[in-house]
């Protein structure tokens, strides 16, 4: 499986939304930020990303020359990230702050 990018997913009141995100331009700081300045920073960063449906992450994954299986692997690990987030205390208001700001295309 390739390493320079993974898929993110941002759960919208109506449907899931995914996006690339490539780790080269992925905001990565000093590890002192508190943990406000990383979700501020985060934030405008998956602002600026492009969320599609699933059906779109599929096709630009496969013309990236993506195997079947990594695909899969993926979307997969995308929800397994939202699910996680969601779990944590306090994640209902940073999920629909997130869910409400992504651009839907």
């Amino acid at each position: 499986m390739r390493n320079d990018f993974f898929v993110v997913m941002a759960p919208d009141t109506d449907s899931e939304r995914f996006a690339i995100l490539w780790r080269d331009t992925n905001p990565v700081g000093p590890h002192l930020w508190s943990l406000a300045e990383m979700q501020r920073v985060f934030l405008a960063y998956f602002r600026t990303l492009t969320f599609v449906a699933e059906p779109q992450i599929r096709a630009d994954l496969a013309k990236m020359g993506l195997p079947a299986d990594d695909i899969e692997d993926q979307i997969d690990r995308a929800r397994r990230m939202v699910r996680a987030v969601t779990r944590l205390p306090g994640s209902r208001r940073r999920e629909s702050v997130i869910g409400t700001n992504m651009h839907k295309r």
